[in-house]
């Protein structure tokens, strides 16, 4: 749910939440539901003011209300901090108008903030509503609006992520991010490639390696977390996952050499025509194209930009490791694999969120 991309297209831009003026606070949130407190249309920082068939006209009423609807939507954010994948439902809208005794057209002025929320929100934006005139309002407001909201009570976004990191290990016995730790110990050693090899053996992690895993470790949690609040963006992730897979055909490539002549990388380095592995990119890209453009206001075009951009930037950076390794080294480890593997989810994860 991208609001703020929305609200481009609108032409609109959320204003600063206001400040509560009295003692209460903006919005409560209680099992499940979010308490709005209403809130006052403004305009260049200064409240919206009149009173309909008085001295203020229908149409400055509906603009009055979409302005309460906008700070309406800012309260939410704030609340949510921007995670806006969280709301679930728009339940209930009340616009109360400042109207002249003779004025009656109070729906057709709360439709301006009923219209913004379902543009914003799509069919969880309709709601039901109440629009009642009424003789004054707090500082002269033309129009006051408070909400109710049902959003998702679940696990915060970066915790998902920090969940996602840790069952991905788990499912690995931790054996890539034990390979990254000793590549990035044995890269970072200076010693000659036999003393790096048996460093990366010691089975410890030294200041290098241990950087290595927070560093890399973070990078995924917060892709995870920016992917995770819809499921199209889970299925992303997943992709993610599987495709960074495809580094592996990159570390064992031809004419890649083995560091040592025992091992997972003795078995299989070398063992994959380069074609192969360029068309295992290329076939990733795709894959992540089709996923993308399946996602709501992305253009084929666009997603294809970000599943190449992806696609190119994680090769890259696999071809650089594999390098460093072999001239370092002597050649690839089993360990440089794992290494492969968890840094190129990494670069997966944050370019497509």
């Amino acid at each position: 749910m991208d609001i703020a991309a929305k609200l481009a297209d609108l032409g609109l831009e959320l204003p600063k939440p206001a400040a509560p003026v009295a003692a209460y606070v903006p919005v409560v949130e209680a099992g499940g539901l979010m308490h709005i407190s209403g809130q006052l249309p403004f305009r260049d920082g200064r409240v919206v003011t009149g009173r309909l068939g008085a001295d203020t006209d229908e149409a400055s009423g509906y603009d009055a209300a979409r302005r309460c609807a906008l700070m309406l939507v800012a309260q939410i954010g704030k609340a949510l901090d921007g995670d806006w994948s969280r709301v679930e439902k728009i339940v209930k809208l009340g616009v109360f108008v400042n109207s002249d005794p003779a004025f009656t057209q109070q729906p057709k002025v709360a439709n301006g903030a009923s219209e913004l929320m379902e543009s914003l929100f799509g069919e969880a934006g309709r709601h039901a509503r109440s629009a009642v005139g009424v003789s004054v309002l707090p500082l002269g407001a033309a129009v006051t609006g408070l909400l109710l909201v049902t959003a998702e009570t679940g696990v915060p976004p970066l915790a998902r992520g920090l969940l996602a990191v840790a069952l991905l290990a788990l499912g690995t016995r931790a054996l890539h991010w034990d390979g990254l730790s000793d590549v990035a110990d044995g890269l970072t050693a200076s010693y000659d490639p036999q003393r790096s090899l048996a460093v990366m053996r010691t089975g410890t992690s030294g200041p290098a390696g241990t950087l290595a895993v927070v560093l890399v470790a973070g990078l995924q949690a917060a892709g995870f977390a920016a992917l995770s609040g819809s499921p199209a963006g889970c299925l992303l992730a997943g992709a993610c996952v599987l495709g960074s897979r495809v580094s592996l055909a990159t570390c064992c490539a031809r004419p890649v050499p083995p560091a040592r002549p025992e091992g997972l990388g003795a078995t299989v380095a070398g063992t994959v025509p380069v074609l192969a592995a360029a068309l295992a990119w290329l076939a990733l890209a795709v894959a992540l194209t089709g996923l993308l453009t399946a996602l709501p206001a992305l253009p084929t075009q666009q997603a294809a930009w970000h599943a190449a951009a992806a696609v190119l930037v994680a090769a890259g950076l696999i071809l650089l490791l594999v390098r460093r390794c072999t001239s370092r080294l002597g050649g690839v480890t089993g360990d440089v694999l794992g290494a492969g593997v968890e840094t190129s989810l990494a670069v997966l994860l944050l370019a497509l969120a």
